[in-house]
């Protein structure tokens, strides 16, 4: 299957057109409304020889169909949605008026409703039919297990979800949605554990925890999240344990509040921050550094600006000494914030490690780690990382040496 998406109207809606070998195609939310957008669209369709076969609504909000009329009327396709986003529909010309469409063309009516598990056929390719309300109430994303695609409207976006404000939206609906519709079996299998209410809101906190962290940080020169550290996760999936990669999402909320430009990552967790690394490899306004056990997971790891992967059983002479060369390197450029992934992971017992660093070792390591940058006077916050300890109070006593580090300096 190929994809090709247009961005069009006020709102910035993605406008999605679906082909495959056949040159049928599929032509889902056509958000043209500007004669210019309307052109571009038909070019498209026209320089590539395809045929449109099927017009598909995943919601009725204004923005999604603006097009309708002009695609149903070009190509003579019938429009195809969920019953309960028809009211939505039927107030269409309300809603134009209400945001300033003024040249709004009337949406032709579903000669058909499209409903869970219904497949969506086109030349020899089809998308399955999810129902996933919560941003509207009849919303539908559509599916391909063979090709690993949704295709999810407006439930999902780029490090962020849909709103649920407008009118037949839920918060708890869309939630539901996307932790039990939008994630394959795959994808729960690579990140280790199933999504529930429980993975979800930690997620969630986590990541707001770091958000938020790395905002007190900027204020008070240093704080920490009793969370977070989700290095595994990239931009589009989770894995190794990691829903979303919170240390990611902080950077890019600091650089787009204008908190800070260039921004380094210090990741001493036992495995490699393959994930931080993949999202921010032709990123040059954050340099990634991991240092790890070179033959623990990932098995495949991810380039970083800088990573340093140590042999098995590695102690704490050899640990503290390849660090702080590493820091005298990192000394040499000028950053505005640091973040530091703190994992325990390293620790001589830990389940999952396979270095031999003792409690001594680590308290060394981040009293290394945040005295060199709290006197460069450059804002840092700390995150938990990974620990396996099969002792609890032990590793609740390990991943307390950060928060306990951080407090003796301020």
């Amino acid at each position: 299957m190929e994809i090709k998406i247009f961005t069009f109207n006020q709102f910035s809606e993605n406008t999605i057109i679906v082909s495959d070998s056949t040159n049928e195609c599929i032509i889902i939310d056509p958000g043209c409304y500007k004669d210019e957008e309307k052109k571009i669209l038909k070019n498209y369709i026209t320089n590539n020889n395809l045929n449109p076969v099927k017009l598909i609504n995943t919601h009725c909000h204004i923005d999604h169909i603006l097009g309708n009329n002009f695609v149903s009327r070009n190509w003579g396709i019938d429009l195809e949605i969920n019953e309960k986003d028809l009211d939505l529909l039927n107030n269409a010309d309300q809603i134009a008026k209400l945001y300033g469409f003024t040249n709004y063309e009337r949406s032709p009516m579903p000669k058909k409703f499209i409903n869970e598990d219904d497949i969506i056929n086109f030349g020899i390719s089809g998308l399955k039919v999810i129902f996933t309300p919560g941003h509207a109430p009849g919303h539908i994303s559509l599916y391909s297990e063979k090709d690993s695609l949704i295709i999810s409207g407006d439930v999902i976006f780029q490090n962020s979800i849909g709103r649920t404000d407008l009118p037949g939206g839920d918060f708890n609906t869309l939630i539901n949605s996307i932790k039990n519709k939008t994630i394959d079996i795959k994808a729960q299998k690579k990140i280790g554990f199933p999504i529930n209410d429980s993975v979800v809101n930690r997620s969630f906190r986590a990541t707001g925890g770091t958000v938020l962290a790395s905002k007190l940080a900027i204020d008070n020169r240093i704080a920490c999240n009793t969370a977070g550290g989700s290095h595994h996760a990239s931009y589009n999936e989770g894995a190794g344990y990691c829903v979303f990669n919170d240390v990611a999402v902080a950077a890019k909320y600091l650089q787009s509040k204008g908190y800070a430009k260039n921004i380094l990552v210090v990741d001493l967790d036992v495995h490699q921050g393959n994930g931080t690394s993949e999202i921010f490899k032709k990123d040059r306004s954050v340099f990634t550094f991991s240092m790890h056990c070179k033959s623990n997971y990932p098995a495949k790891k991810t380039n970083g600006d800088l990573d340093v992967g140590l042999n098995d059983n590695a102690e704490d002479e050899e640990y503290l000494n390849k660090l702080k060369e590493n820091i005298l390197l990192l000394n040499k450029e000028n950053y505005d914030f640091v973040f530091y992934v703190a994992g325990v992971d390293i620790h001589l017992n830990d389940r999952l490690g396979k270095l031999k660093v003792s409690e001594d070792g680590i308290k060394k390591r981040d009293e290394m780690i945040i005295n060199n940058f709290f006197e460069k006077n450059i804002p840092i916050c700390g995150v938990l990382g990974g620990g396996y300890n099969k002792d609890f109070e032990t590793l609740v006593r390990l991943h307390a040496i950060l928060h306990k580090t951080c407090a003796s300096i301020i």
